[in-house]
């Protein structure tokens, strides 16, 4: 599974490169390090779900927003620091579109076992959508 990893710190691109490496799946990173080099990365009809860092924090719902119009179905994560006192950021991330959102101090560990449900089920969708365009050769019966 192709996965846009959109964030310049290289510390956190290794932590969250940690925590998929202890999910099973076959699953490859595609680094940028700025939104606009995101919409230019190669293969890109091939991401399957994408990752954002928290550094445009000023940017960061337009920028969910925008990878949702560019991905209906790709799984968006995003981690930011977070607050028990103030949720209304985390709220307006997922409204703008993301579909997980996690504090950016947690583990590679906490980080896998939180990606892992979320990507999977993306990787059985798209499974699933395999199926159902293998249509029966004419003059064939299935069983």
């Amino acid at each position: 599974m192709d996965i846009l990893l959109l964030d310049p710190d290289p510390n956190r691109r290794a932590l969250i490169s940690e925590a998929l490496s202890w999910l099973e799946g076959d699953y490859s990173l595609h680094h940028a390090d700025s939104p606009a080099a995101a919409w230019t990365l190669p293969g890109g009809p091939d991401i399957r779900a994408a990752i954002v860092g928290p550094a445009w924090p000023d940017a960061l719902v337009d920028i969910l927003a925008a990878l949702r119009d560019r991905l209906p179905l790709a799984p968006l994560i995003t981690y930011t620091r977070m607050s028990l006192a103030n949720r209304e950021n985390e709220t307006a991330l997922l409204d703008a579109g993301a579909d997980l959102v996690f504090d950016q101090r947690m583990t590679a560990t906490r980080i896998a076992a939180t990606l892992q449900p979320l990507l999977v089920s993306a990787r059985v969708r798209e499974f699933l959508a395999g199926i159902d365009t293998m249509a029966p050769v004419p003059g064939t019966m299935v069983s």
